[in-house]
């Protein structure tokens, strides 16, 4: 990484990425058109960061600056949440809001002896994107065995599953493709 770079990445971390992460649980599941502008405007900074053509493709520059995308970070710092849901180190109104599978269901199912949390059904457009019924689908399709790492060595086991799937997808793709993909991950 070039000398220059690397100071306009420290400005990104400093200037940019607390606004972008702040409360990003509570309203990352903003309307689609909303998100479309966040990304567009993080796009333009990455190119810039690296000097490049503003039409050019942003992917390969997000990856070796260990940038994400937004639906990304979503992802990634609502995996954090839901690991302090998972070890009881929330508040009980907000632990709360989720619940077992295997506290549902008298019988055992995969999904409960997986330590899976229970998704509400929700025909009411709003419930189906919040943050409870999100947070459990995340939640649910992280490989078993990382869920009870300690959480420094989770994050970095979550960022770096994050960063394989932009790799590999070489686009940004939405929320529940994220999921879907990241259910697909064979953990190690």
């Amino acid at each position: 990484m070039h000398h220059c770079q690397h100071y306009l990445l420290n400005i990104y971390r400093s200037l940019i990425y607390p606004y972008l992460s702040y409360g990003l649980v509570a309203w990352g599941q903003a309307a689609k058109s909303h998100m479309e502008k966040i990304l567009i405007l993080q796009k333009r900074v990455v190119r810039l960061m690296n000097f490049a053509n503003c039409n050019s493709h942003a992917v390969p520059y997000f990856i070796p600056a260990n940038v994400m995308p937004i639906n990304m970070l979503y992802v990634k710092l609502s995996s954090l949440l839901m690991h302090d849901v998972h070890n009881n180190l929330l508040p009980a109104n907000l632990s709360g809001m989720f619940t077992l599978s295997h506290q549902i269901h008298n019988h055992s199912t995969r999904s409960s002896s997986a330590g899976n949390y229970y998704i509400n059904c929700s025909r009411i457009n709003q419930n189906k994107n919040s943050f409870s019924r999100i947070g459990c689908k995340i939640w649910n399709s992280i490989p078993g065995n990382l869920r009870n790492l300690p959480k420094h060595i989770f994050k970095e086991k979550i960022t770096t599953i994050l960063f394989q799937n932009l790799q590999v997808q070489d686009s940004y793709v939405d929320v529940e493709q994220i999921i879907s993909d990241m259910s697909k991950v064979k953990s190690s």
